[in-house]
């Protein structure tokens, strides 16, 4: 009879790169929120904080709530030409959520499409 051997317990490892993103864009998020508004900012960022991982994130976020990819000002100054959404370049992004009291359009400048 064969003895039994123990297995190591398997935790789920740590996307660092989603978790940076989701660290500065939550933080971004204060920066665009004026104190009259009334906007469920912890709701927001606990949703979002549920999430571990890019592919999660994309395959599950548009049920509940959309989020958009931002460039963050100097990622967006620092290119010499428009550069294509890449999940390899997170550090260049924040998420802010589709919703209302977040973006102005005196603030974003759109390059996008479905």
């Amino acid at each position: 009879m064969l003895n039994p051997v123990a297995l190591p317990c398997a935790t789920p490892t740590q996307d660092f790169s989603w978790s940076s993103l989701v660290s500065r864009s939550t933080a971004a998020w204060d920066d665009l929120i004026s104190d009259e508004q009334h906007v469920p900012i912890d709701f927001h960022k606990d949703l979002l904080r549920e999430y571990h991982s890019l592919d999660e994130f994309l395959a599950d976020s548009p049920k509940l709530l959309t989020f958009w990819f931002f460039q963050r000002r100097s990622a967006f100054i620092s290119q010499t030409r428009f550069k294509k959404w890449s999940r390899e370049a997170l550090d260049d992004y924040v998420l802010i959520p589709a919703a209302p009291g977040y973006v102005w359009r005196n603030d974003c400048f759109f390059v996008s499409h479905f």
